[in-house]
């Protein structure tokens, strides 16, 4: 089975969370990336985030005189965002579709494991009646997860449908070699 199978094997059965995870140049980025452009031609719009980048916006709004951080414009004209991090908690639990990639980028601070503990808790607890369609991305196994992030994080991101994703480094195999001597 490949991994567009094992995808949509979780999608029909609604088994989500769907946590990928293997090791770097699987395909898992791309896969998850695949999957939000087709869901930016849906009603549902899609949301995507980095877990460490998601945290550190959280520590910035926290640490700030006035509770927000800015955001640049992503079109690059007008004004920026101001975001406090109830705004950010609201747009990932609330959003119809999130995608959050690189789990387990860096090793978490205890701030980071709370903050990820908060957003994983409101986003994928059996207690949200919307169930809104959750795909995580990560290059740790849930075993690694849990040895990382604990139990309770482990236990809410890998309920759904998990796919290891195998195979040789698809960059290297990929990459055009030159001998210059």
């Amino acid at each position: 089975m490949g991994l567009r199978e094992a995808i949509c094997d979780g999608l029909k059965a609604k088994r989500h969370p769907i946590y990928i995870f293997g090791e770097q140049g699987r395909g898992k980025s791309c896969a998850m990336g695949c999957l939000y452009v087709s869901y930016k031609e849906t009603p549902a719009v899609p949301q995507w985030l980095s877990l460490d980048t998601f945290i550190q916006q959280i520590i910035k709004c926290r640490t700030s005189r006035d509770g927000r951080c800015e955001i640049p414009n992503p079109t690059g004209f007008g004004n920026s965002i101001w975001r406090s991090e109830c705004d950010w908690f609201h747009i990932a639990s609330g959003c119809p579709v999130l995608f959050v990639d690189d789990i387990g980028i860096k090793p978490p601070t205890d701030t980071g494991l709370e903050i990820a503990y908060k957003l994983f808790n409101q986003r994928l607890t059996k207690d949200n009646p919307t169930q809104q369609m959750t795909f995580l991305s990560s290059n740790l196994s849930p075993e690694q997860l849990n040895s990382i992030y604990g139990p309770r994080i482990v236990s809410r991101v890998c309920r759904g449908t998990v796919i290891r994703c195998g195979g040789e480094d698809r960059r290297l195999k990929n990459a055009k070699y030159h001998d210059l001597f």
